[in-house]
């Protein structure tokens, strides 16, 4: 699977979900999704 730059957003957005209360919650992942299934 290819890493690409929806995947870093992806990842960023999910850690200041986690790391940062009150933060949206982050996307789901539809092109890593995608290339994994």
């Amino acid at each position: 699977m290819p890493i690409t730059r929806d995947f870093f957003l992806w990842v960023a957005t999910t850690l200041r979900w986690v790391l940062g209360p009150g933060a949206p919650p982050p996307p789901a992942p539809v092109s890593v999704a995608g290339a994994s299934a």
